[in-house]
């Protein structure tokens, strides 16, 4: 199977996306393009994007990232070479604001970045979400046509962020396995890292529930596009929405240990 995409959606969250991107370059991802769509937002994030400093690759770049027309969209494109010479693209996509509105379906975002990704495979993620462990290569173990592949995702505040790295550096890191254990990272509860959402903690106890999609999971093209992707006329929960028409379709969702991640803690955009 070829190389993934790594889809990122965001609205105006500079500091989460900056943190979820210096995550992905500290991994040093060979040959995986990075496609971020970013809906119109006002706190300067197409300006960092700019900054080669955030570029989620190695090596040597190919010029400078130049923001082009598109129609009514605009996009920020620029590409590297990986250290061993396999390339990969960085390709950023900022929508404008729709007249009337104030913002867009979120669904329709995400919808929009899927349709720019030429990849078999996406790795979808909103653009809050730091990679603590090499997701790349156990997501796409797992994942194929009919099975989707989900990243045990936690949520917190950057200082618990923190606290966690340090124990998935010291090898202490165990994720919980029951419901208790799912409330508290630690035993004893001193330290606060819940896993996102109850649906979520609901599938990892077994219950029938659908999880919902996809804080970070990978997802075959084939499927996402045999169910229309999202439905953009829901304006929340959508991700439930597409995980029951998956599973209604036959798609089956699996947790994989080795991808674990964190969800930086935000307001409202």
């Amino acid at each position: 199977m070829s190389e993934p995409t790594i889809l990122m959606t965001t609205r105006n969250r500079l500091e989460q996306l900056k943190s979820a991107l210096l995550s992905i370059r500290a991994k040093k991802y060979v040959g995986v393009d990075v496609t971020i769509v970013d809906d119109a937002s006002s706190d300067g994030t197409v300006d960092m994007l700019r900054d080669p400093a955030y570029w989620p690759f190695d090596g040597e770049r190919l010029g400078r990232p130049v923001l082009t027309p598109k129609g009514r969209e605009f996009y920020l494109t620029g590409a590297v070479f990986s250290p061993d010479s396999r390339f990969a693209a960085f390709r950023v996509f900022r929508l404008q604001r729709p007249e009337g509105r104030y913002r867009r379906n979120p669904a329709s975002v995400i919808n929009f970045g899927h349709k720019q990704v030429q990849t078999d495979v996406t790795i979808e993620q909103c653009g809050e979400i730091c990679h603590l462990t090499d997701c790349v290569e156990p997501l796409m173990e797992v994942c194929r046509p009919g099975r989707v592949a989900l990243a045990r995702v936690h949520h917190g505040t950057p200082e618990q962020m923190e606290v966690l790295q340090k124990k998935i550096k010291e090898g202490s890191y165990v994720f919980p396995g029951n419901f208790e254990l799912c409330k508290h990272l630690d035993k004893g509860g001193a330290i606060k890292i819940p896993l996102l959402g109850k649906e979520r903690i609901a599938l990892y106890c077994g219950l029938e529930r659908p999880a919902p999609l996809i804080f970070l999971g990978a997802i075959h093209k084939k499927d996402f596009n045999a169910v229309g992707g999202y439905n953009e006329h829901i304006t929340c929960s959508a991700d439930d929405d597409l995980a029951r028409r998956l599973q209604a379709r036959g798609v089956r969702f699996r947790f994989v240990g080795r991808a674990v991640a964190f969800h930086l803690k935000h307001g409202k955009s």
